[in-house]
Parts: C-alpha cells; sequence; structure tokens
C-alpha cells in the first residue's frame, strides 16, 4: 500500500540534479478552469483531491484537466463527489454520479488504469 501523501512536493523541488529541468509544482486559489484553460499539454500530471465536486458545471473541470496534459499524462483524483452547490438557492450545477463521470472521461480519451 502507498500512503497518501507519499511524497513532500516542496522538498522534490528543491533537490534535482544539475543540467535536469526544475519540477514544476502548481496550486492556484481561485477559479480553477480560468487559471489552468490556456495551459494546453503543459502537465505530465495533474492531481486533484477532494476537488472535482467544488465544480458547478463538472463537464469544465474535466475538458481542463484532459487539455492541459500532455499526450500520455496521468490525472489522479481522490475524494467524494458531495457537490457543494448542490443545495445552494439560485445555482445552476451539472451533478454527475461517479459511474456518469467515468463514461464522459472515457468519450473524452482519458483511460482509467485503477480505481479503489
Amino acid at each position: 500500500p502507498v500512503k497518501i501523501p507519499d511524497k513532500v512536493p516542496g522538498k522534490d523541488m528543491l533537490v534535482f540534479k544539475e543540467g535536469e529541468d526544475r519540477p514544476e509544482f502548481s496550486m492556484t486559489a481561485g477559479d480553477f478552469v480560468e487559471s489552468y484553460h490556456s495551459q494546453s499539454e503543459e502537465w505530465d500530471c495533474v492531481c486533484t483531491c477532494f476537488f472535482v465536486d467544488t465544480a458547478k458545471n463538472i463537464f469544465d473541470y474535466l475538458e481542463t484537466i484532459y487539455n492541459i496534459l500532455k499526450p500520455g499524462g496521468l490525472w489522479i483524483n481522490i475524494g467524494p463527489l458531495l457537490y457543494h452547490f448542490a443545495d445552494t438557492p439560485g445555482e445552476v450545477t451539472v451533478e454527475l454520479s461517479f459511474q456518469e463521470i467515468k463514461e464522459v472521461c472515457l468519450k473524452m480519451g482519458f483511460t482509467i488504469e485503477g480505481e479503489t
């Protein structure tokens, strides 16, 4: 079993060999789609933790994640689907079940390597 988190991102970013590209790690406060929509194929991996259910429209999040990943890139997601805006009066939201999210992801071009 792998303990989560099993890495300290800041520590790994400080240790790299001369001549290697410095590893990148990004955390952004603000709107995910606005922050990352223009970063087409820039990320090797996107990790989302207790995150996808914060979308008012989950299709926007899935499209953004797919588009910012490099070909062969990996998306790792952890967390429940509680949908934070579900009971907010006046908010229009798109809330899919886990099975529906998997089906959409497969149609978008993701492959599912494993799930627990």
